[in-house]
């Protein structure tokens, strides 16, 4: 099973996502105004979608989405790096613009929030 998960993982992850990450990652640990906002939808939607994949894969009987597990990833991400709890709910919630989302998307800016300010 892990053998099944690991070449899940990696068919579902290309180089350029890879190269995308670690520039990602360089640009957003860098003091100059290179931008952080796109970067960290895609970490946090990347680690998401990881996530959501994973978790469809463990119960494939029930209705899941990938994407909604992206979403909220990105959501976290941004909620707990750049504390903008508010403006980001809303910016989230017009992404996908669904209401049906809003508890979810408030529930996890608030925890992400809370864990980046402790």
């Amino acid at each position: 099973m892990r053998v099944l998960n690991l070449l899940l993982f990696c068919m579902c992850v290309t180089p350029p996502q890879v190269m995308f990450y670690g520039l990602a990652v360089v640009t957003f640990g860098t003091a100059v105004p290179a931008g952080q906002f796109v970067p960290g939808i895609m970490i946090g939607s990347t680690y998401g979608h990881l996530v959501g994949m994973f978790v469809v894969r463990l119960y494939e009987k029930l209705n899941i989405e990938e994407g909604t597990y992206a979403l909220l990833g990105a959501a976290s991400f941004l909620g707990g790096s750049m504390r903008m709890a508010v403006s980001l709910c809303v910016i989230m919630v017009e992404i996908r613009n669904n209401l049906k989302l809003l508890p979810l998307i408030i529930l996890v800016l608030l925890i992400s929030k809370a864990v980046g300010e402790s």
